[in-house]
């Protein structure tokens, strides 16, 4: 080969290379500036930046979590279309459908709603209760547990027109026993037991009379047994009582009430 064809000849393999090489080029700046971005910021009803909240391009397999500045990014994006997602705890979950081409920039402010929990209606019915008085709190405590009969403000306003022993005498085995000389009533229990309806003098015992320890607002005003005479009941006027409790026998009776040789029960009386 002569000189002449010599050069023709690396001449035209250097165009060739230069050619495949410049195709090269063009074909990675297509493949470089064909994909797309996605960015935003996920925010709250109040405009506040729900930092935590995941975003995810659902087709692609993305996901990324918000960070503290309250955006996203996504780089890379091969042109599509896309499901383009967000969540954050207490917020309704937020989706959309995205067309992304090849050099696009696709910016997106993504608001997030607050659950709203709608409850049932509920119609609350009763009767308005009033305060309970501090010093009828463990009236109110017994009564829960049961042990013993329970007279309250209410039934008692019913009865303002009887005499205490009448009220106190609707409970069975407890009866009205009048004194000897006539002067008013006591409380008793049959309980074949003989008491002295007045101390002093004989011939005032009334046969099977048990006369029942007396309690006012928590202090013991007479026991069953003593020398004193039981109190007059008929000097207790019902409108000045709040509530009544009766107890029949020891039994029955709550530690702070049950006095030694209260064998005859007793009945504790609060007033108002």
């Amino acid at each position: 080969m002569n000189s002449r064809n010599l050069m023709l000849s690396v001449l035209w393999e250097s165009c060739i290379r230069g050619a495949a090489t410049l195709c090269l080029c063009l074909s990675a700046g297509v493949t470089l500036h064909a994909q797309g971005v996605v960015k935003g910021t996920v925010i709250g009803p109040m405009r506040n930046l729900l930092v935590g909240a995941e975003v995810s391009i659902v087709e692609a397999g993305f996901k990324a979590e918000v960070g503290p500045t309250g955006t996203f990014l996504f780089t890379s994006v091969v042109p599509g279309t896309y499901t383009i997602s967000a969540r954050a705890i207490g917020y309704k979950p937020y989706t959309t459908v995205r067309l992304i081409g090849g050099e696009d920039t696709v910016s997106l402010e993504i608001h997030l709603a607050p659950f709203g929990q709608v409850l049932p209606s509920l119609e609350v019915r009763g009767e308005s209760v009033s305060p309970v008085p501090p010093k009828l709190l463990a009236w109110h405590r017994r009564k829960e547990i049961g042990q013993g009969v329970f007279m309250d403000s209410v039934f008692l306003r019913q009865q303002e027109h009887n005499r205490l022993p009448d009220v106190l005498a609707r409970v069975s085995t407890v009866r009205a026993v009048r004194f000897a000389d006539g002067r008013g009533r006591a409380i008793a229990t049959a309980r074949g037991r003989t008491s002295l309806s007045r101390r002093g003098g004989p011939g005032r015992e009334i046969p099977n009379a048990c006369y029942m320890a007396v309690f006012l607002d928590g202090a013991l005003i007479y026991k069953t047994g003593s020398f004193a005479s039981p109190p007059n009941l008929d000097d207790f006027p019902v409108q000045q009582i709040a509530a009544i409790e009766i107890y029949r026998s020891p039994a029955q009776m709550p530690p702070e009430l049950n006095v030694t040789g209260a064998d005859c029960g007793a009945v504790a009386i609060w007033t108002r």
